[in-house]
């Protein structure tokens, strides 16, 4: 079952990362097809991985 409801996978009160929603997010991402064409449907998803990458890299 695949669900609209994207959840936030940081919390930006405590920056603790959800790295299970990203987990699942991301393979959701993955298995979308033309993702390339998609990718202004999927903007929040796609947000919120961006902000996990970020995050991550400081």
């Amino acid at each position: 079952m695949h669900s609209n409801t994207v959840l936030p996978i940081v919390d930006t009160k405590t920056t603790a990362i959800n790295y299970d929603e990203a987990e699942k997010q991301f393979i959701e991402l993955l298995n979308k097809e033309n993702l390339d064409q998609r990718l202004d449907e999927l903007h929040s998803v796609v947000s919120n991985i961006e902000k996990l990458l970020t995050l991550r890299s400081q």
